[in-house]
């Protein structure tokens, strides 16, 4: 509309001037105010809600030349923040007008064919009249391109089909391709650098493109490079890092802050888009000043126990009650009281059972809920014997699946066994995998995974090593006479958890637990509280000292005495266990 004059207010300057561009270069390149009466003129409000209408429409107005003879359309950056769709617009275009890529004047129509000619894309239009100005005061011919928004080069065809209820809907219709003018373009052997935000390699966006490779502005600005790789041009990604107040960087920002040179070094140190991974690896480093931060509080499902995105797993012999024991702690985890006097949080809880049965699991599942007063409505679903084998990446889906469609926050799984049944499970190599796969599932659905696994013949957890290193939390049985239960901590990560005596009441119809209020002494055998006693005493002391200090009983009961606290982590060896030295042991502090 050439009755819009070419102009640019004061507030406009200087709102570009912070962006690095000079009046006189945008103004060359087309870029003007728009008072409000102007934007109406221009159709923008079609573009806004009723109550978005009422609103000013003034802002900086860009102007696109149709290249195929089809006038010249426009987009707006507003003064004021305008909403769409529950998030403010930065830019508005005009009701249907297709995404088209801006040319500052310096880039010329003959550097489309000339192959020789680097350019530089980045995700605006001001950005890229802000490089394109950096370039010209470099004496560099680059062409530069504006696209609108990180996927702005590139579409997927759609098509219109109808539904079974009679409506229509736009579905896609293809794999993505470049928008047409920027197939004008002789992309074969040319150097294309991207230039985005830099938080398209936010820790946000990596972990987004790590799930799915087209997801996240990563998964954007990939599948751009893809695009025009295949049409015979090397990319090359150009990293803008943050501010170390966690401020994002563009083009113009980057410009306005560090200035020309820094910025053309930053396309000298450019990355190749296919060596990609650098570019999550270093959007996951957090730097050391992130850790001076105030750390959010732990989130326990149980006090001091367990917390989400954790794998945990309890560990006992053949009827010791870790099957009642667990069904009794997810009852009180979907009712958000407290188990054993150990407050909780309430949450959704799956059971996923391998090991008791349809018969089975309902009946030890329904005698909690009565032995617990639970409503019938409790928020806690189970399945059984699906026959899941976590070494078989379907089933590792199958499991993430089921977490997320019962949207569970507690999930116990009985037993470990069965659900790697045909792996060595003193394999490092079988086990490691399956526990990695274990941990990004609770990682990724902020849950809590609890596993029922069987102890050795020596009372200790089955297995490789790999098993307890990868925990978060590891609890070991003991059952004795009149049903009690004493439950100590093998391993946690965030908490000293102390040892849990409880008794299990079996009644007709109903079970649960209720906490034994006992001194642990009373619990051990005589030469285990002899050993215990003697190390209240002392910061430490060796085998040989408790050993000869016996008197109520041998010094070989003793001595296996000492191994046996040890297991039940009640006492803890403190030595450096060097070859010759004499093994020494203190109380653990709870």
């Amino acid at each position: 509309m050439s009755e819009i004059p070419l102009m640019l207010t004061d507030k406009h300057k200087q709102a570009l001037q912070d962006r690095a561009i000079s009046a006189e270069f945008a103004l060359a390149s087309g870029i003007r105010s728009l008072m409000d009466n102007e934007s109406r003129r221009l159709g923008f409000e079609s573009s806004l809600t009723l109550d978005e209408r009422k609103h000013g429409l003034q802002g900086i107005g860009i102007p696109f030349a149709g290249s195929n003879g089809d006038g010249t359309t426009w987009r707006l950056r507003p003064d004021n923040i305008i909403v769409i769709n529950g998030k403010p617009a930065k830019y508005l275009s005009r009701k249907g007008d297709r995404p088209r890529p801006f040319y500052p004047h310096t880039t010329v129509p003959e550097y489309k064919p000339d192959s020789s000619v680097e350019v530089i894309v980045t995700e605006s239009e001001l950005k890229a009249v802000a490089i394109a100005e950096s370039m010209q005061r470099r004496n560099l011919k680059v062409a530069v391109i504006g696209i609108q928004g990180i996927n702005g080069g590139w579409i997927r065809p759609r098509k219109v089909v109808e539904k079974p209820d009679g409506t229509r809907e736009a579905v896609k219709d293809g794999p993505p391709q470049l928008i047409s003018e920027l197939l004008e373009w002789n992309w074969r052997e040319r150097t294309v650098l991207l230039a985005n935000d830099s938080d398209v390699a936010s820790t946000k966006h990596a972990e987004a493109y790590q799930k799915c490779r087209t997801s996240g502005a990563i998964g954007a600005e990939a599948t751009f490079a893809h695009l025009l790789r295949r049409q015979g041009a090397a990319v090359w990604i150009v990293e803008l890092p943050n501010e170390l107040d966690g401020s994002k960087n563009g083009a113009d920002d980057f410009l306005a802050r560090y200035g020309d040179e820094a910025f053309e070094e930053r396309l000298r140190k450019a990355v190749n888009e296919r060596d990609i991974q650098v570019l999550l690896c270093r959007a996951l480093i957090c730097m050391a000043s992130e850790a001076l931060k105030p750390q959010p509080e732990i989130n326990w499902i149980i006090r001091g126990m367990y917390q989400p995105g954790t794998v945990n797993a309890d560990v006992g012999d053949a009827g010791t009650l870790k099957t009642y024991k667990n069904i009794d702690m997810c009852v009180c985890i979907a009712l958000g009281k407290p188990w054993l006097g150990i407050s909780t949080r309430r949450e959704r809880v799956l059971i996923v059972d391998e090991e008791s049965g349809p018969k089975r699991l309902p009946m030890r599942i329904g005698d909690t809920m009565r032995g617990h007063g639970a409503p019938a409505d409790l928020s806690l679903g189970y399945v059984s014997l699906l026959g899941l084998n976590l070494r078989i990446a379907r089933d590792l889906d199958r499991l993430r699946a089921l977490i997320d469609s019962f949207e569970a926050g507690f999930v116990l799984i009985d037993s470990w066994a069965a659900i790697v049944a045909g792996a060595d499970e003193n394999a490092v190599a079988e086990m490691q995998p399956i526990l990695t796969s274990l941990r990004r599932i609770a990682e990724r659905t902020k849950c809590a995974i609890q596993l029922i696994h069987h102890a050795n013949r020596s009372g200790a957890y089955r297995g490789t090593t790999a098993f307890k290193a990868a925990l978060d939390l590891m609890m070991l049985y003991e059952r004795r006479p009149g049903n009690q239960l004493l439950i100590t901590c093998e391993k946690a990560r965030d908490a000293a958890v102390e040892p849990i005596s409880a008794v299990a009441h079996f009644e007709l119809g109903r079970f649960y637990l209720t906490p034994l209020v006992t001194n642990i002494k009373e619990s051990l055998s005589a030469s285990q509280a002899y050993v215990l006693g003697f190390l209240e005493l002392r910061d430490h002391a060796t085998i040989g000292e408790i050993m000869d200090a016996a008197e109520i009983c041998s010094p070989e009961a003793a001595r296996k005495a000492v191994y046996d606290l040890a297991k039940k982590n009640l006492i803890k060896r403190t030595d450096q266990g060097g070859r010759g030295e004499s093994a020494s042991y203190s109380v653990v502090k709870f």
